[in-house]
């Protein structure tokens, strides 16, 4: 290839010129895939937001017992375990029962404060 350095320090159309083929030498003298990397498109939209997974839980039925103020025990199965809760309680490490309401749980899931339905009676 020729030399296209600029002819002097201030001449900064030839300075534009050089620097364009200095890429154009880089793209021509690369292989295949590096060119084809060079004019690329991206994807510049940004990756959906994290989503909580499926509640695993099924509702299996509510006790409540007369006279006590911790009200309602949730009774929950997931896979062959049983899960006894109260409303504001943890079911474990990933997931609160926050709020019992008519006819439907709202259970948190913990890792990204994501609040599902569970709705009595569904199983």
């Amino acid at each position: 290839w020729p030399s296209l350095a600029p002819t002097s320090p201030i001449c900064l159309p030839c300075a534009s010129i050089a620097a364009l083929c200095s890429r154009i030498r880089v793209l021509c003298c690369s292989s295949g895939a590096q060119a084809a990397r060079a004019f690329a498109t991206s994807d510049w939209n940004p990756p959906p937001p994290p989503q909580a997974p499926p509640l695993p839980f099924q509702f299996l039925g509510r006790t409540e017992v007369l006279g006590d103020a911790k009200g309602a025990v949730i009774h929950l199965r997931r896979d062959k375990e049983v899960i006894s809760v109260r409303e504001g309680e943890r079911i474990d490490e990933q997931y609160q029962l926050a709020r019992l309401g008519a006819g439907e749980l709202e259970i948190v899931y913990l890792p990204l404060a994501a609040k599902q339905i569970l709705v009595m009676g569904s199983r």
